[in-house]
C-alpha cells in the first residue's frame, strides 16, 4: 500500500475461498451477511456478527441448477437465488444461521417455472428483489431479466408470472431505485453493451404499480410523473394471460405446498439436491433481428426508456445522504446526482488520475474504485475530492490508499459496510476448500476477548471487497484521531488538516492536546502555534502556558494576544484575567531578572500597563507593592492617577516591623517614590500618612543623595499656604514629644 498520509488504512482478510464467482450483502443494525456463489456452483453464507459465522450450502451441479443471478430482500434476511432454468429458490438465511429447536420447515423454497410460461423458455442473466408498497399489490416480486432483454415479473408466493416487458440488449443488472423525494420506485436496467434503462414500478402518490394499475381521473393527471410514461395508456397487466389458468397455477402451487408441509423435512442440501432438471431449455436464435427488435415474450405493461442523462458513462444505484440516487463515472469524474433521474446540478468530485477505472463504490465519506483489470484497489476521500470553485484541480491529496493484488486475484465487488460494525481485535479469517466441506463453521471467542473488543464509532462507512479468492473489509490502522495527531506532532499540518476533512473529524481537540503535549516538552513556540490554530479559549490558553513556569513565553503570547485579538473574540471578562495574569507574569520576571535585563523588561511592563486598559488596577498596585517595584509604583501614581491606592501600599511598607523593612530604604527607586512631589495633598489630606512619612524621612536623611534632598524640599515646602499648618502641626507634636522625653529623662538622672 501507498499513501501520502501513511499507513491510514488496512485490508483484513474474513474468509478465503477459491473461485467465488457472485456475491450479494445485506446488513441489519449490528452485523453483515454476505452471500458467497463458487465457480463448483455452491453457496456460501458469513456473517460477520460476534462471533462470526459461516454456512456452506452445496449446490446441485447440473448445468439447469448453476446460479446466475442473486439478490437479497431489502427488508429482511431472505435471498431470493435464480438457476440457470429460471428456477427460483428463497433461502430464508436468518433460520439457517438461527435455527429454532422443533422448526422443521425446510430452509429452502423453491419455485419452478411452469410450462408455457415465460419464464420457461428464459435465460436468466440477472434478477433483483421487489417488494411492492402501494396499497393495490402487497406481494414480493421476483424481477428476472433475460439474455436477450426480456423483464418478467414473478410471483414469489405463488410462483405465478404477473407480467413481463423488454429492453433491446442482453441485461447485465437490475437494480431497485426508491426515489423518496418523489415517492416513486423504479427498475434501473443496465444492459450489457452499456445501455442504461429505466422503469417505473410504482408511485405511491397516485397509488400507481406496474402489475395493477387503475384509472385516473382527469384531475389526477396533474399529479402524475411525467417523465415516466403515461399512465393513461396502461392496462391491467392480468388481462393478457388468461385469468382461469393464472388462478389454477396458483392452486396447483399451494397445493404442493399444503401437501409437502407434514412430510418429514430434510436438510438444505437435500432439499436443494433432490429438484430434477425437469424444465429444459428450447435452443433459442440468437441472431441480430432478434436482438434488435427485443424479445419475443409479450409486453404486458409500459415498455422501459432509456436514461439519456448517463448515456456514455458507468452508473448504477448507491446512496447519499441515507437516500438512493443514480451515481455516474465519466473518465476519473464520479457525479452525484440530487435525486434520481435529476440531472440538474450534480455533485462533481475529481479523482486522482489513475488506471482505468472497472468499478467504483461511492459513499459520503470515501470512493473506492478498482483499477487496471481488478488488481488495484484506491481509496479517495469525498470531501477532499470534491470539485469547489475555491479549490485547485490537483487531487492527489484526496487519495488516502492503494492496494494492489498479485497472483491472479481481482475484484469482483465492492460493498458498503458501517465501520462501528467491524472489531479490530477480532481475528475471523476463515479458510474453506473443497475438501474440507464442513457445513458450519463458527469462530468461538472467550467473553472477556470481546471485552476488549475496540469499536470505532467515528468512521460510519468503510468497505468489504469481494475477490475471486476472498473477502476482505477495508479498515482502518488506527483512530483517525491518532493518525491525525501523529501527523502534527511531526509537522505536517497540511496533511492533518486533511485526514480531518477526509474523516470528518474536529481537529481543534486534536490541536490542543498536541499544544499540551509540546509544552510538556518546554517546546513553546509550537506549543503556542498550535494554541493558536486551535481556536482554544485564550484564558485557557495562558493558563497553561503560566502554569508551564515560562513566563517570559506568557507575556510574549498574551501581549501579541491582547494587540491582536478582534473586540469580538474576548470578552471584558476574559480581557480582566488575561491582562492580570500578565502583571503577574511581568512582576515575576522583574523579580528574577538581572540589572541588564531589568531595565528592558521594566519599559515593556511600563509600556503594558501604559496601553492596557483591562487590568485590575488594585490588584495591580498590591502584586507591585509586595514585590517593592518602586518604579513600577511611582508609574502607577504619576502616571495612572493611582495615588490613595499607592499611598495605601506606602502605609503598609513604612509601618513593618520585619527584618526586611529595615532596607526598605535601600529599595531602588523608593526614595524617587517617597519624594514624588504629586504626595503634597496627599500630605495636606492625610495626618496619618503626613506623619508616618515625615518620621522615616527623618529617621533615614543620613541616606538620601542629594537629589532626593532637593525633591523633598519641594515636597515639605513651607511656603505652600495649605501645607503650613499641617507641618507646624506635626513639627509642634513633634517638639512637644521631644521635650517631655527630655524632661522624663532629666527625672531620672536626678533620682
Amino acid at each position: 500500500m501507498t499513501c501520502l498520509y501513511g499507513d491510514v488504512l488496512s485490508l483484513k482478510q474474513l474468509l478465503r475461498v477459491d473461485n467465488i464467482v457472485n456475491a450479494v450483502i445485506f446488513q441489519t443494525n449490528n452485523s453483515n451477511i454476505f452471500a458467497l456463489v463458487l465457480s463448483s456452483n455452491d453457496l456460501i453464507l458469513y456473517c460477520d456478527h460476534i462471533p462470526p459465522s459461516l454456512k456452506w450450502l452445496p449446490w446441485p451441479k447440473d448445468d439447469g441448477k448453476k446460479i446466475v443471478s442473486l439478490a437479497f430482500k431489502s427488508t429482511s434476511e431472505k435471498l431470493l437465488v435464480c438457476g440457470f432454468d429460471c428456477t427460483l429458490y428463497l433461502v430464508f438465511v436468518r433460520e439457517i444461521f438461527e435455527p429454532k429447536d422443533g422448526d422443521r420447515r425446510n430452509k429452502v423454497k423453491i419455485i419452478r417455472p411452469a410450462p408455457g410460461e415465460p419464464t420457461s423458455s428464459l435465460n436468466p442473466t440477472a434478477i433483483t428483489w421487489w417488494t411492492p408498497i402501494v396499497p393495490t399489490y402487497s406481494s414480493d416480486i421476483g424481477i428476472i431479466g433475460g439474455n436477450i432483454g426480456e423483464i418478467v415479473f414473478v410471483n414469489l408466493r405463488t410462483g405465478a408470472c404477473l407480467g413481463s416487458t423488454c429492453v433491446k440488449c442482453s441485461i447485465k443488472t437490475l437494480e431497485i431505485l426508491n426515489e423518496s423525494c418523489s415517492n416513486t420506485v423504479w427498475l434501473i436496467i443496465i444492459c450489457s453493451n452499456g445501455d442504461r434503462w429505466k422503469l417505473l414500478l410504482e408511485s405511491l402518490d397516485v397509488g400507481y404499480c406496474w402489475l395493477n394499475p387503475k384509472p385516473h381521473s382527469v384531475h389526477d393527471k396533474t399529479t402524475k410523473p411525467t417523465n415516466a410514461l403515461n399512465i393513461d395508456t396502461i392496462v391491467p397487466v392480468i388481462s393478457n394471460f388468461p385469468s382461469t389458468r393464472a388462478r389454477l397455477l396458483g392452486l396447483r402451487q399451494l397445493f404442493i405446498e399444503k401437501l409437502s408441509a407434514p412430510k418429514k423435512q430434510k436438510c438444505v442440501i437435500n432439499c436443494v439436491q433432490s429438484v430434477p432438471n425437469e424444465v429444459k431449455h428450447p435452443k433459442r436464435s440468437f441472431s441480430s433481428d432478434t436482438i434488435t427488435s427485443g424479445c419475443s415474450c409479450p409486453s404486458t405493461g409500459p415498455s422501459p426508456e432509456p436514461i439519456t442523462s448517463v448515456v456514455d458513462m458507468k452508473s448504477n444505484v448507491q446512496s447519499h445522504c441515507g437516500k438512493q440516487t443514480i451515481v455516474s463515472l465519466c473518465s476519473n469524474h464520479i457525479l452525484v446526482h440530487a435525486s434520481g433521474f435529476n440531472s440538474n446540478q450534480p455533485l462533481v468530485y475529481k479523482l486522482f488520475k489513475g488506471g482505468d477505472i472497472e468499478k467504483f463504490l461511492y459513499t459520503d465519506q470515501f470512493i473506492f474504485t478498482s483499477e487496471n483489470g481488478g488488481t488495484k484497489l484506491s481509496v479517495f476521500s469525498s470531501n477532499l475530492c470534491q470539485l469547489k470553485s475555491d479549490m485547485e484541480d490537483d487531487k492527489e491529496k484526496s487519495q488516502l490508499g492503494t492496494f494492489n493484488f498479485n497472483n491472479g486475484e481481482i475484484i469482483l465487488d465492492m460493498f458498503r459496510v458501517s465501520g462501528r460494525k467491524t472489531k479490530e481485535s477480532l481475528d475471523v479469517s476463515q479458510s474453506i476448500s473443497p475438501k474440507n466441506k464442513n457445513r458450519s463453521i463458527t469462530n468461538k471467542k472467550k467473553r472477556c476477548d470481546r471485552q476488549h473488543t475496540r469499536k470505532d464509532n467515528t468512521v460510519s462507512e468503510l468497505c468489504a471487497i469481494v475477490t475471486n479468492f476472498t473477502l476482505y473489509i477495508l479498515n482502518l490502522s488506527i483512530k483517525p484521531e491518532e493518525i491525525i495527531f501523529k501527523n502534527i506532532m511531526a509537522g505536517a499540518l497540511d496533511h492533518a488538516n486533511n485526514l480531518s476533512e477526509a474523516f470528518d473529524v474536529d481537529i481543534r481537540p486534536i490541536l490542543e492536546r498536541a499544544a499540551d503535549q509540546q509544552l510538556s516538552a518546554r517546546k513553546f513556540e509550537e506549543a503556542t502555534l498550535l494554541y493558536r490554530l486551535s481556536k482554544t479559549n485564550p484564558l485557557k490558553r495562558v493558563l497553561r502556558l503560566a502554569s508551564s513556569g515560562n513566563t517570559d513565553k506568557v507575556v510574549l503570547f498574551v501581549s501579541t494576544l491582547l494587540e491582536q485579538a478582534h473586540p469580538r473574540d474576548l470578552t471584558a471578562l476574559e480581557r480582566l484575567h488575561i491582562s492580570n495574569l500578565a502583571v503577574m507574569s511581568y512582576t515575576e520576571q522583574l523579580l528574577r531578572a538581572t540589572s541588564r535585563e531589568k531595565t528592558r523588561l521594566e519599559a515593556k511592563f511600563l509600556r503594558l500597563l501604559s496601553e492596557n486598559n483591562h487590568y485590575d488596577e488594585v490588584l495591580c498596585v498590591n502584586i507591585v507593592g509586595q514585590s517593592r517595584l518602586c518604579n513600577v509604583l511611582r508609574f502607577l501614581a504619576v502616571e495612572r492617577g493611582l495615588h490613595n491606592e499607592v499611598i495605601t501600599v506606602l502605609v503598609s511598607l513604612m509601618s513593618q516591623q520585619s527584618t526586611d523593612s529595615q532596607y526598605l530604604h535601600l529599595t531602588e527607586g523608593f526614595w524617587d517614590l517617597v519624594s514624588e512631589s504629586i504626595f503634597t495633598e496627599v500630605l495636606v489630606a492625610c495626618n496619618k500618612f503626613t506623619t508616618l512619612h515625615s518620621k522615616f524621612v527623618q529617621a533615614n536623611l543620613h541616606n538620601v543623595s542629594q537629589d532626593v534632598l532637593l525633591k523633598l524640599k519641594i515636597l515639605y515646602d513651607p511656603t505652600n499656604p495649605a501645607l503650613r499648618p499641617i507641618l507646624r502641626k506635626v513639627f509642634q507634636i513633634k517638639n512637644e514629644t521631644e521635650f517631655i522625653s527630655e524632661q522624663d529623662n532629666n527625672v531620672s538622672k536626678f533620682y
